[in-house]
């Protein structure tokens, strides 16, 4: 049982872990948002560090990580049996 829950978890992190890798330029291609006032429009295009990139996806995929242990793996409360 708990292999099964491991497997589907290490599935799941696996998924989200490609579906990141997506680029977004993949995603969102500036032809069909042509609002005018170049490629971003009133936006600019701010290029963050590497490592910095990497620190907030892995925090992230450890609170995820952190949410499914916690709700996979906690117990709740026994009720005490009274005699």
């Amino acid at each position: 049982m708990k292999v099964r829950i491991i497997k589907n978890s290490l599935t799941m992190l696996m998924l989200l872990g490609a579906i990141a890798s997506i680029p977004v330029e993949a995603i969102a291609s500036p032809h069909h948002h042509d609002h005018g006032g170049g490629e971003y429009g009133k936006f600019s295009k701010i290029e963050q560090p590497l490592g910095l990139k990497v620190g907030i996806t892995l925090a992230g995929i450890g609170l995820i990580g952190l949410e499914l242990w916690w709700f996979m793996f906690s117990e709740p409360p026994r009720k005490k049996s009274s005699d």
